[in-house]
């Protein structure tokens, strides 16, 4: 893969309302030979952030930073109040939170710079955040396509162009990649594994520090999806995937500052969690 020989330009509103609109590369050129570990930066042309990415075992392209795209979402700093998809309260679709320290009831937008975004499953596989909701079927990989209808392909929802949410079996495919121990991590469940998550969490796991090198988890807890608080911030990082496993519930990745390896588990799709997109 080369970064396109065309110009792609991202535009920028700020603050002060001045847009300002710059040519930027979409990746930084792959020569399809890349080593293991490689690193690469990559634009966000919705936005313009720029993210770190990785070369993981697995042969696929990874972002090395939770994802913080914010454009045309409302930020929610207060953790209690309800979340839903179709009625009274914050909208699944279209909002997202700033990790808050542990128990915590509120959190600031800056929190986003440090740990990314937390969103709810809806609001991950939704076209840019805020596409039109259609409904998946239990136990199928969910896909929002332009038009709003569901495919059984990875989805690219609110990962930028030429990224997608990474399903649970990519995730599944990756952690027994870089896994050293006993690779299970596309079947069994809970804390699987001998020691990928300490392979792949960052030295300043707790801190919110980014390192030069490797996957680089964070541990930017979750929003409770009872909406009474923030948990464990600083403890383990969540990390979505693409696949439902019925209309509450979906898969999700977990590392722990106390434990080696990491957990495969459901979670509730109203709860926050953080996201690292893969490239198609």
């Amino acid at each position: 893969l080369i970064t396109a020989t065309n110009p792609i330009y991202c535009g920028q509103l700020s603050e002060t309302h001045v847009f300002t609109l710059k040519e930027v590369p979409v990746l930084t050129t792959i020569a399809g030979n890349e080593a293991v570990g490689a690193i690469k930066t990559m634009t966000d042309v919705r936005d313009c952030k720029v993210y770190s990415t990785i070369k993981m075992a697995d042969g696929k392209w990874w972002m090395r930073e939770n994802l913080n795209y914010q454009a045309g979402l409302t930020f929610q700093p207060d953790a209690t109040k309800p979340v839903t998809v179709n009625g009274t309260g914050i909208s699944a679709i279209g909002s997202f939170w700033c990790p808050g320290a542990d128990q915590a009831t509120s959190s600031t937008l800056s929190m986003c710079d440090t740990w990314g975004a937390l969103y709810t499953w809806e609001c991950i596989m939704s076209k840019d955040g805020v596409g039109a909701w259609v409904e998946p079927i239990a136990s199928k990989m969910y896909a929002q396509t332009a038009t709003g209808n569901p495919a059984s392909v990875e989805g690219r929802g609110i990962c930028p162009p030429g990224w997608h949410v990474p399903s649970d079996k990519e995730w599944g495919d990756m952690l027994n990649a870089v896994e050293t121990g006993t690779k299970n991590h596309n079947s069994a469940y809970g804390w699987i594994g001998t020691n990928a998550g300490t392979i792949l969490k960052a030295s300043g796991f707790a801190t919110g520090t980014k390192q030069s090198s490797g996957f680089s988890i964070l541990a930017a807890g979750s929003r409770n999806n009872l909406g009474t608080d923030f948990l464990n911030r600083g403890g383990r990082g969540t990390m979505a995937a693409s696949t439902c496993i019925s209309e509450i519930h979906a898969w999700r990745r977990a590392a722990d500052i106390s434990i080696p390896t990491i957990t495969r588990s459901e979670y509730t799709r109203s709860a926050g969690t953080s996201l690292r997109c893969i490239m198609d």
